[in-house]
């Protein structure tokens, strides 16, 4: 669709910010949480993108406490992104 733009039109767009959990492509086992574009996800309004999660550690066979952040709030971190 071809448009003429004028001055003060404008554009709203939206990004729907549901959480989806993706497989890695290489390893099915491996997840990937998005919440809309951003990875991860936010479920508290007072910390926007932190992901404050328990999951089973099946090597230690316990629950353990997992803190996902957004890789842009982790750059002084190590981490491994492919």
């Amino acid at each position: 669709m071809k448009r003429t733009w004028k001055a003060g039109d404008t554009l709203h767009l939206r990004l729907p910010m549901a959480l989806r959990v993706r497989p890695a492509q290489d390893d099915p086992a491996t997840l990937s949480f998005f919440h809309g574009p951003v990875l991860p996800i936010p479920p508290d309004p007072a910390t926007p993108l932190l992901l404050d999660a328990q999951m089973f550690d099946p090597d230690h066979e316990q629950e353990v406490r997992v803190i996902i952040l957004p890789f842009y709030r982790i750059h002084y971190q190590r981490y491994a992104v492919y």
